[in-house]
């Protein structure tokens, strides 16, 4: 009876992602209660924003529901005085005295990567729930999080990590780390404005990275544009705990997004370490080019997307699902989830930005957005085939899902910087409209070291 009931299901071809995750599973029970996902490996058992917006986008992709809706009640409720709405999330929450409390915000600065997680994951809820009230909330976020938008000569509209600690009369200080591209192109797709975020966002990936190796920090000068030499022993040409996540995010871009490719050539020097080595180094000076030894668990998972299929990344593969989640080790268990989640094809971005679901047990690949595009293509995105294979490491490419009716306005150039068009307020195209929850199927559903966001703010704790 079972096997009749899986069969009419998969002939009915029901859209929704959900099926067992079972990594999600362990994460959420050693580090999910009451709605806040706790580091443990603070003595304080804090929580950050970060990690509050990591669980909301895991909670999309295995589609569990009641999970995403208690992350952020628990982040509404508790670091944005009860209406994400009029105020982004204070980034640091825990005990005062350790364990012991009393429990409350640590630090009033906001973290902009978490900030754009949570309202990329409220607007596709918003889209594959059909839940108009978190689609709001998405967008008034976003509305926040403009003010948070310098736009600097020669190098374009950026947003700072924070409200408070990022920028004097001369230079902007941000991260590379905070700024993946599939969201900003999913935001393009409710607001033209987030365009120009994009093209900046991208200027300054390349830039700050001239040889292949990004910082965990880099400051641009404001009047030129221009990144602001430091000293080789300046925290500023470190690359480590930060900057992995660059390695990460640029991996699980759509190989259909013009993006892609630039950030693929930037960064195959560190792919290229990788690969000689057969190991993420800890630490890269990316000015000497001096590195250090291993880096943690989570290292390799952020290069895992980058590897294809290399031996070592098939050696990465075995580690990262030969060995269980310590709950002690929030960071490299989100970096884990990210990557292996991806490597096996639980989810993926579109060109636009929009998350997709191109593997469910038992099932070929399926387009969400084309049906007729749902063609076996060497070279595209790689996950697992399902069945034996899975287990001996092997993998089968699937062609990355597009949604289709979006001329990116970077298509539409007047001038070039660094190679990156700059788009005019009055040439940027019009979105076209998000796909229908009957076009897609419906998903139901370490942090990172910042310097002291204010003279009585917490650091960000590298995890």
């Amino acid at each position: 009876m079972k096997k009749i009931a899986l069969t009419l299901a998969l002939a009915l071809g029901l859209s929704s992602p959900s099926f067992a995750w079972d990594m999600w599973e362990t994460f959420k029970s050693q580090s999910l209660s009451a709605g806040r996902i706790i580091d443990h490996s603070d003595k304080r058992l804090i929580t950050t924003s970060e990690g509050e917006s990591y669980g909301m986008f895991f909670a999309l992709v295995a589609d569990d529901r009641p999970a995403f809706e208690a992350m952020l009640k628990w982040t509404e409720n508790n670091l944005s005085n009860g209406d994400i709405t009029k105020r982004l999330p204070s980034w640091l929450w825990g005990g005062e005295n350790g364990h012991r409390g009393p429990w409350k915000i640590l630090d009033t600065n906001n973290a902009m990567d978490s900030d754009m997680w949570i309202a990329y994951c409220l607007l596709e809820a918003g889209r594959l729930w059909d839940r108009p009230d978190y689609r709001a909330k998405g967008l008034a976020m976003l509305e926040l999080i403009k003010n948070e938008v310098r736009t600097v000569p020669n190098l374009g509209m950026v947003l700072l990590p924070g409200r408070v600690g990022f920028e004097t009369q001369k230079y902007v200080k941000l991260n590379p780390s905070y700024y993946p591209l599939f969201l900003l192109r999913r935001f393009a797709m409710e607001d033209p404005y987030w365009e120009g975020v994009f093209a900046g966002s991208l200027r300054m990936l390349l830039r700050s990275a001239p040889n292949g190796y990004s910082p965990d920090w880099v400051s641009f000068d404001k009047s030129t544009g221009k990144v602001i030499p430091v000293d080789p022993s300046h925290e500023e040409a470190l690359g480590s705990y930060n900057s992995i996540r660059v390695y990460l995010w640029a991996g699980i871009t759509s190989p259909n997004d013009k993006s892609f490719d630039r950030l693929k050539a930037q960064f195959a020097p560190m792919v290229q370490t990788t690969l000689d080595r057969r190991y993420v180094p800890e630490k890269v000076n990316v000015y000497t080019l001096e590195m250090s030894d291993w880096g943690p668990r989570g290292f390799a998972a952020c290069l895992l997307p980058m590897l294809g299929q290399d031996k070592t990344a098939s050696l990465f593969r075995s580690k990262l699902m030969g060995e269980p989640l310590i709950k002690e080790n929030y960071y490299g268990n989100v970096l884990t989830l990210f990557a292996v989640g991806f490597d096996q094809g639980r989810y993926a971005f579109d060109a636009n930005g929009y998350v997709y679901f191109p593997k469910k047990p038992l099932e070929a690949p399926v387009n969400p957005y084309n049906p007729a595009a749902n063609a076996v293509i060497p070279g595209s995105i790689e996950a697992p085939d399902a069945g034996a294979n899975e287990t001996a490491g092997e993998h089968t490419p699937i062609q990355a899902a597009e949604s289709v009716g979006y001329l990116p306005a970077h298509d539409i150039i007047k001038e070039t910087v660094d190679g990156v068009p700059a788009v005019s307020a009055d040439a940027v195209a019009q979105p076209a409209p998000a796909p229908s929850s009957a076009e897609a199927p419906a998903a139901a559903a370490p942090a990172s070291e910042a310097p002291a966001a204010s003279s009585d703010a917490a650091v960000k704790p590298g995890v």
